[in-house]
């Protein structure tokens, strides 16, 4: 009876996980305390984990922060956003959406207190993606986008469930029709909070979302966005053998979410075009039942009348969730599955993606190189070019020398090649200008620094990671400034630099290859910088093997880490 018991208390606190909401809070935004807020140095990138509807901090730092944390590893630190004053709101709504945002604008300031790049990943169960996603609104009216490097979703309604404006009918349902089971009553159904159907709460579940509903947005360009799917699969069946043919399955997704909308995120901001960050794609959770095991559960709870078949598949038809469809939602949280919506926070697949995700966004300096990380540690480099302090980090085994009173930087390998230069301030005398194509290479080291350039053409941009390859045999000299030989020390140069658009040019100034910048420093001055790593190579194939190399990667976190004070 017990384990009864518990599977209907767990499919209950599963339907509600992530789903419903209230009106917006006032604009004076007060957000109670976090674990978190006493931490104010963090020298791993941090991950918030938000979750769904009826849950909370606490079950989250239980079951979900451990078992992420193992699979992120060392170079990563886990935290949980509590929102268990105001579980059942509608997730924009800025009460928890503005205070996320606030949440992640305090680890990304410890995250820069700890010599990281400032950048957090969030990792969001059901309801909590409709948070994240709310949050980057919030954030981008604070000019700290690049706070947040993306999201990952697991099991959120981006487009909507058939259980929108019917919770509390659904959990009455439940309450009184579950009968006996072994001279028993399933009790405490009364001290489960359901909010009204006719409340937002209930409501905003709908898709496209009602009036009066708090808009969700797009991430914001630069950041990135990921989405797993619980997806159950259910072989239509009459004692174990097919009902119908070997194609009657179903897809009934997590049993509360489906699968389409916890994919949905493209196309789930009605009248945008297109989504303005990157979306990385989604990743299934897949399992595989037969409506004969679900029927026979059901039979075995008690409540096999209320789950036929043709009932569940008349409210899938409609789109619209009744009894039936909670039935087997019940039934499928007593059998258990990786892929059941409540489930998936804890799945090893769901977590599993979740990783590969947020290593496909190059959080920070350690997402820059991860195959390098906790080989070689880096090293925090302090300097000032005249009374303008900067810092960056460089590997260990590398040598930083400085000259001109710290105006010029060269980082040297252990063979004595140089690998950076950075120099501020420059000279602007002109040069005859040869223009050569370039080759533009994919490599693992993208990202932003929030660092500002002043000049005119690109005021209020952040710099950003260029790699390219230049073949200085294919340079043309621009008419009427011949007579200025090339000399380079093989043909070949693989660039990387900073610059204000992350696409390489398709040529490239070869007199001036790194590139200049005015950068924006405090006290409102503004300082010329020239930040660029150049190799030079006999032959492309060695230049691409340099762009793929954990050196480069290195040089890259470099760059990336540069601040200035």
């Amino acid at each position: 009876m017990k384990h009864f018991v518990a599977a209907l208390l767990a499919f209950l606190s599963v339907l509600a996980a992530g789903l419903a909401s209230q009106p917006a809070q006032a604009a004076n935004l007060t957000c109670p305390s976090q674990t978190a807020d006493s931490v104010t140095s963090v020298a791993q990138i941090p991950v918030v984990y938000v979750h769904g509807w009826t849950a909370n901090g606490a079950s989250a730092e239980r079951d979900t922060l451990p078992a992420l944390g193992d699979r992120l590893g060392p170079g990563y630190r886990t935290f949980a956003f509590d929102y268990v004053w105001a579980n059942t709101t509608w997730g924009a709504e800025e009460k928890i959406s503005g205070c996320l945002a606030r949440f992640v604008e305090h680890l990304s300031d410890a995250s820069l207190a700890g010599g990281g790049a400032g950048q957090v990943a969030i990792v969001a169960h059901s309801m909590g993606g409709i948070v994240s996603r709310a949050a980057t609104g919030y954030l981008a009216k604070e000019g700290r986008s690049d706070s947040l490097a993306g999201i990952v979703t697991l099991g959120t309604p981006h487009q909507g469930t058939p259980f929108s404006g019917g919770l509390a009918t659904i959990y009455e349902y439940v309450a009184r029709m579950t009968p006996k089971f072994n001279g028993s009553i399933i009790p405490t159904w009364d001290k489960v909070a359901t909010p009204p159907n006719d409340s937002p709460a209930s409501r905003c579940l709908a898709f496209p979302h009602p009036d009066g509903c708090a808009m969700v947005p797009y991430v914001q360009p630069g950041q990135k966005i990921g989405v797993i799917a619980g997806q159950t699969k259910v072989t239509m069946t009459l004692f174990n053998l097919n009902l119908f043919n070997s194609a009657a399955v179903i897809d009934i997704g997590d049993s509360i979410v489906p699968t389409s909308s916890a994919l949905g995120y493209p196309g789930s901001l009605v009248g945008a075009s297109s989504p303005k960050g990157a979306f990385l794609g989604e990743k299934r959770v897949v399992c595989e039942r037969t409506s004969s095991l679900i029927n026979a559960t059901a039979l075995k709870l008690g409540i096999f009348d209320l789950g036929r078949d043709d009932a569940y598949l008349d409210e899938m038809n409609k789109g619209r969730a009744g009894i039936a469809m909670s039935s087997w939602a019940a039934s499928l949280s007593f059998i258990g599955a990786p892929c059941n919506h409540g489930a998936l926070p804890t799945s090893k697949d769901a977590l599993g993606y979740a990783v590969d995700f947020i290593n496909s966004m190059a959080v920070g300096r350690f997402g820059l190189d991860k195959a390098y990380q906790n080989k070689t540690p880096d090293i925090h480099f302090q300097g000032a070019s005249g009374r303008v302090p900067y810092t960056f980090n460089y590997r260990s085994d590398w040598n930083v020398t400085t000259s001109t009173s710290g105006y010029q930087v060269e980082v040297k390998n252990k063979q004595g090649q140089q690998l950076a230069e950075l120099s501020f301030p420059l000279d602007w005398s002109p040069v005859a200008p040869m223009i050569g194509p370039t080759y533009t290479e994919a490599t693992a080291a993208t990202g932003k620094v929030n660092i500002q350039p002043s000049n005119k053409n690109c005021a209020g941009c952040s710099l950003q990671l260029q790699s390219f390859i230049v073949d200085s045999r294919e340079a043309a000299t621009v008419p009427g400034l011949q007579g200025y030989p090339l000399q380079w020390e093989k043909p070949i140069a693989a660039v990387t630099r900073l610059a204000t658009d992350a696409n390489p040019p398709s040529t490239i100034n070869m007199r001036l290859l790194p590139g200049i910048h005015e950068i924006g420093i405090p006290g409102g001055k503004t300082v010329a910088v020239q930040l660029a790593s150049i190799r030079y190579f006999d032959t492309k194939e060695q230049a691409q093997a340099w762009l793929q190399s954990a050196d480069h990667a290195a040089v890259s976190r470099l760059f990336m880490s540069l601040r200035f004070q």
